[in-house]
């Protein structure tokens, strides 16, 4: 059992000097602070990453200094961002290569769009619009690239549109009835996709907040707010026909224009390779025809240089003969 004693209770002890004393703790050296916080701010310095940058309170006070401030800290963060870009596009282009092998055959795909709306998408056979126009997804035919941008989430995108829609409307009430469906639809609270229901039926004659597909989106034509059917309208079979024929005609001349790209990629390539060989051999004559110059501009050299010698003999001055000094002995 614990109890907060009024008193503590001591054995006493002749050797100590007087009752134990209750100890404080010791302070903090004032130099161990200084390099705290000087480590801090190096770290941030370090990471481009200010307090502006993180959502909290710094020395900034002005919007535009705060804005800057993180701008800064974009900047010094972009190292990571470009990789992620480069990795998202490489992955994107991993996909695109996967899809036709993949989708090689008539299916009904759902599709689930950056608002999280999803619709039902006929992929690999005709199928017809609401607006009753004819078209056929082949993921086999074209050739298709990656475009990768980093930035907002759609959630943070909406929540911005909506803020923006409302200071406009703010200094421009007499548009708001024509724009009021599209400040709810951008919403994010609950209910607001019934409140979005609702204001779209207060919009004035000629003008609709649908889609294309006549409702919201993945809604089945002509039925909004429903849910998405299984599928597309069926397609009459004559349609059908005739927009395979035409899919069929594309992916011939598709496949006949690959064809020929490659056949004029591998002759330039023989031809760049031709060039190559010639320009090697041009090369090596040039170096054996300087060879032989040299040689024979040394072999003219050393003609010269006997010549020189022979000249120089030539001209010498001949030595004259020493009289005999030997005695004939009787």
């Amino acid at each position: 059992m614990r109890k907060n004693w009024p008193y503590l209770l001591y054995n006493p002890d002749v050797s100590s000097p007087g009752p134990p004393q209750r100890q404080f703790p010791g302070q903090l050296n004032t130099a161990v602070q200084n390099e705290i916080m000087i480590a801090d701010q190096e770290i941030h310095d370090t990471t481009g990453l200010q307090l502006a940058s993180l959502g909290k309170r710094s020395n900034e006070k002005s919007g535009v200094a705060i804005a800057a401030r993180q701008r800064e800290g974009d900047v010094g963060q972009f190292a990571y961002t470009a990789n992620l870009v480069r990795a998202m596009r490489y992955t994107g282009k991993i996909l695109l290569d996967l899809m036709p092998r993949i989708y090689d055959t008539p299916r009904i795909q759902r599709i689930i769009g950056p608002d999280m709306n999803d619709k039902i998408v006929a992929l690999n056979q005709p199928y017809q619009r609401p607006d009753g126009k004819m078209l056929m997804h082949d993921l086999s035919i074209g050739r298709y690239d990656v475009v990768t941008t980093v930035g907002p989430s759609y959630t943070t995108k909406r929540q911005e549109a909506s803020t923006s829609m409302v200071e406009v409307l703010r200094t421009m009430p007499q548009i708001a009835p024509m724009y009021i469906d599209l400040v709810a639809k951008n919403l994010d609270w609950p209910g607001a996709d019934e409140f979005y229901e609702r204001t779209k039926k207060l919009l004035p004659p000629g003008i609709s907040g649908d889609d294309e597909q006549g409702g919201q989106p993945g809604a089945a034509p002509g039925q909004p707010g429903q849910p998405a059917q299984a599928g597309p309208p069926p397609v009459p079979p004559e349609a059908a026909e005739a927009m395979k024929a035409q899919v069929m005609a594309e992916r011939v001349k598709v496949e006949s224009e690959a064809m020929q790209a490659q056949v004029k990629m591998e002759q330039e390539k023989i031809n760049l390779q031709q060039s190559q060989e010639k320009f090697q051999a041009e090369k090596a004559q040039d170096a054996l025809k300087i060879q032989q110059e040299q040689e024979k501009l040394k072999g003219m050299q050393l003609d010269n240089e006997l010549k020189k010698v022979k000249i120089v003999e030539a001209h010498a001055p001949k030595p004259k003969p020493q009289p005999s000094t030997s005695k004939s002995v009787q």
